[in-house]
């Protein structure tokens, strides 16, 4: 299960996932992340404080947000959150590809 809380600024989007993000629930984080880059804010910021999984799906979801701020000349920001899904990251060499903070 996953549910996502949105907050907004002038120039910024904070999408906060709770919950798993898998191949079940990748289309909501996926579905968020399109609605926060056609509000046309120069930030995204994508808290992941809150989640307790996180899958492959859910880093191709990651990784395809990040070439679309590339492209779009947008920032975007991930908090990886707990040590755990920290390691995801890791263990799958994306640690320095993705914009972790």
């Amino acid at each position: 299960m996953l549910w996502i809380g949105t907050r907004r600024s002038a120039d910024t989007v904070i999408l906060q996932p709770h919950g798993e993000v898998d191949l079940a629930t990748v289309g909501d984080l996926e579905d968020s992340l399109r609605a926060a880059e056609a509000t046309g804010v120069p930030r995204i910021v994508i808290d992941l404080a809150a989640v307790s999984m996180l899958d492959s799906a859910g880093l191709r979801c990651l990784v395809s947000a990040y070439d679309r701020s590339l492209e779009g000349h947008r920032e975007l920001s991930i908090r990886p959150g707990s040590r755990r899904i920290r390691r995801v990251f890791e263990v799958a060499g994306l640690a320095d590809r993705l914009p972790l903070s």
